[in-house]
């Protein structure tokens, strides 16, 4: 049976992942990186090996033999994803990346985001952790979503940890032959269509699936769709 391996992205926790995890056939294993839920290090103190380290110990601890893991990074999560790829390949059958911010080789991912969203990291970031400003997440999260989704989206928001973006990544795991599907959501105004074109080029020549009315946090607000893509990439 699949498993899905679900990782949030920045400024969240698995609760993200709510209204998506009910429409997937198969197993569900949600990952909550450090510095959420009590897990340690605090978001001030982690670097992007404990949540390397984090997400591994999870897949061992989840994982059965013959179980076809795939694992979904959501954003900046996509540097996780590419390290424990790294590190673990023996436990991810596939990978999915929900618009991933994914800079070239060997460089951060300060360096390529959208100017106005580091802006906004930049200023929002004390004592080693960032989070977004209300306004910003409404403009940048939320452009795609009904009052009710934006609340929600609002009230789960969290700190996350300054250093993981501007840590080196290493994508060598990501063109090894695991397999790799890029979902590229063509109303995100986080990572902007032509920016995720850029994340998709980083990789090399991955599988590119497309949910063209969708913002960033499509687990929020196109759950189905999303859920079919995932399906999709999981019967493989």
């Amino acid at each position: 049976m699949t498993t899905f391996a679900l990782i949030h992205g920045g400024n969240y926790t698995s609760a993200c992942w709510q209204r998506l995890t009910p429409l997937l056939d198969g197993d569900v294993l949600l990952i909550d990186l450090p510095g959420r839920n009590g897990r340690l290090p605090a978001a001030a103190d982690l670097t992007l090996a404990d949540n390397v380290a984090a997400v591994i110990e999870d897949l061992r601890a989840a994982a059965h033999p013959g179980e076809d893991v795939v694992l979904v990074g959501h954003s900046v999560a996509g540097i996780t994803v590419a390290h424990v790829v790294n590190e673990a390949p023996q436990l991810v059958g596939r990978v999915v990346l929900l618009s991933c911010t994914i800079p070239p080789h060997g460089s951060a991912v300060l360096d390529h985001i959208d100017p106005d969203v580091r802006e906004s990291v930049l200023s929002g970031a004390r004592g080693g952790a960032f989070v977004l400003d209300e306004a910003t997440a409404r403009l940048i999260l939320c452009n795609d979503m009904d009052p009710e989704q934006t609340a929600f989206t609002l009230a789960h928001m969290v700190e996350d940890a300054n250093a993981v973006l501007v840590e080196r990544v290493d994508l060598t795991g990501l063109r090894s032959g695991v397999p790799v599907t890029y979902v590229r959501l063509g109303e995100d105004a986080t990572l902007p269509p032509a920016r995720q074109d850029h994340a998709i080029a980083a990789l090399g020549e991955p599988d590119v699936a497309r949910l063209d009315g969708s913002g960033h946090m499509a687990m929020i607000s196109h759950p189905t769709e999303l859920a079919a893509v995932l399906h999709e990439v999981a019967g493989r």
